[in-house]
């Protein structure tokens, strides 16, 4: 399995520049929704630090993946009930940020799904829990929406601006070194690598 997400990966960094890329960023941000192992952020970063003008491109393609990915399992969650969905993501209700989403979402509704989806936590947790309230699709879509395009938006921005702070930031910086990892590079060539080269 790992041989094959390496190799899978190293094939979709090659693309970069292929017409297709902005399509497959955005299936693998809709897909991470539902396999929890996709490093998205990483890939999004990742993509920027190689081609970094094409960070608008990126952004909105991820953006709108993962929220059609998010929306999908609200909808899912809506219709079918958490039990249901649960027996797919039997650990989620146990993690960390179950009972932080709930607090969030109790004391904020709305708002609280619109900063976590700003969040780079997972976000799993609050969707599940956002699809069994009475609250419009719509509007949660809308929410959804605009609370990853402007997440996403501000991270490309700032990988395209300010690659080396991204780098160490203690957020996003293990997420990309997973990405570099898993696409070959040792970590004495990223040292040496210059990220601002396109």
């Amino acid at each position: 399995m790992q041989k094959k997400a390496i190799h899978f990966l190293k094939k979709v960094m090659t693309k970069i520049d292929h017409p297709l890329f902005p399509v497959i960023l955005a299936l693998l941000s809709a897909i991470d929704h539902f396999i929890l192992i996709i490093p998205s952020d990483g890939i999004l970063i990742t993509s920027i630090f190689i081609r970094k003008k094409k960070w608008p491109r990126n952004a909105l393609s991820i953006s709108l993946g993962s929220t059609l990915g998010a929306i999908l399992l609200v909808f899912l969650v809506h219709h079918y009930g958490l039990e249901e969905i649960i027996l797919h993501f039997p650990k989620i209700t146990h993690s960390s940020i179950w009972p932080y989403s709930q607090k969030l979402l109790t004391d904020y509704g709305l708002w609280g799904l619109f900063f976590m989806m700003l969040s780079p936590f997972m976000q799993q947790p609050m969707l599940l829990l956002i699809g069994l309230t009475n609250h419009p699709l719509k509007v949660i879509l809308v929410v959804i929406l605009a609370g990853k395009s402007l997440k996403y938006i501000l991270i490309s921005w700032c990988a395209s601006k300010f690659p080396e702070v991204i780098r160490k930031s203690k957020l996003l910086g293990a997420e990309i070194d997973e990405v570099l990892d898993l696409m070959g590079e040792k970590k004495e060539e990223r040292n040496l690598r210059d990220p601002l080269k396109d």
